[in-house]
């Protein structure tokens, strides 16, 4: 078992990965640890790897875009998926975007009625996706449950299925911990903590025997840290009407510091120079803070 309160998302997430390196039990190709379990304040949620870091925010856009129509854009940012496109026809079995919505919006309503009230979850998980054909993807993401606590703070739970921690998990981490910023944002009231729960946390041995996860628990973990209070900052609404869903509030995202942060990012994703690019965006956007 794992459980860690730390507030540094760098350090936390190289505790995860030395876990699992010393006291995880080989799994056939799998290097597996049960019960995973952190919490951190999610102001410290980028950790994105040179290759995946266009992905990442392209799925973010895919997930908020209120004209989302399947197989959206972000298979297109890594190559993986759209093997696994091709493999499912030319749509997704499944998609983030249509499980979130409208239970977002839902969730948001809830707790503007009743703060106190425990009904916002959010479910991505179903029923069907255990009557599929045995190799048939399904969601990794459970639940999300919003609450706010005595002190007025909204925070996040996130129940998993099962995690890949060196594919999937900061990844996971990103996309979920903005949700709870833009329901924060939503309703004008504080982010609280982000808690993770999966039963299940693993990696690819192959991993271990190439040396990647020892190069990783060697190096710097680069964490990338919003300006101000986070996502409220950026205004990915002229994004295709991104987050045009029946939203109660437009309050959100509406910060002229980053008016025109949607279109730093969609110029920066399609730059062929992209390490140049990044390194302006993160220059603009965040200020890098490196773990010793």
């Amino acid at each position: 078992m794992f459980n860690a309160t730390r507030q540094d998302w760098g350090l936390t997430y190289k505790a995860i990965l030395s876990s699992i390196r010393f006291n995880g039990i080989l799994l056939g190709k799998s290097k597996t640890l049960y019960n995973l379990y952190f919490e951190m304040t999610p102001n410290e949620v980028f950790i994105l790897p040179e290759k995946n870091w266009k992905w990442a925010f392209v799925e973010l856009f895919d997930r908020f875009n209120s004209q989302y129509e399947n197989p959206g854009n972000s298979y297109q940012f890594r190559p993986h998926w759209k093997t696994k496109l091709e493999k499912e026809g030319g749509k997704f079995i499944y998609n983030y975007h249509d499980r979130l919505w409208p239970s977002i919006t839902n969730a948001i309503d809830i707790l503007h009625k009743n703060k106190y009230e425990r009904d916002a979850v959010i479910s991505i998980f179903n029923s069907n996706d255990t009557e599929r054909p045995k190799g048939t993807r399904t969601p990794c993401t459970q639940t999300l449950h919003l609450y706010t606590d005595h002190n007025g703070f909204i925070n996040m739970h996130v129940n998993m299925r099962t995690n890949d921690v060196v594919n999937l998990l900061i990844y996971d981490v990103f996309h979920h911990s903005m949700i709870l910023n833009y329901v924060c944002g939503v309703l004008d009231k504080p982010v609280g903590k982000y808690s993770h729960f999966t039963p299940i946390a693993y990696y690819q041995k192959k991993r271990e025997e190439r040396g990647y996860i020892d190069r990783m628990l060697d190096s710097e973990i680069k964490v990338y840290h919003k300006l101000g209070d986070g996502i409220t900052e950026l205004d990915f609404s002229n994004f295709t009407d991104s987050c045009n869903a029946g939203i109660m509030s437009r309050k959100f995202f509406s910060s002229d510091v980053m008016e025109d942060i949607t279109s730093s990012v969609i110029s920066l994703l399609f730059k062929e120079d992209s390490i140049k690019f990044k390194n302006e965006f993160f220059n603009k956007v965040f200020k890098r803070e490196e773990n010793q």
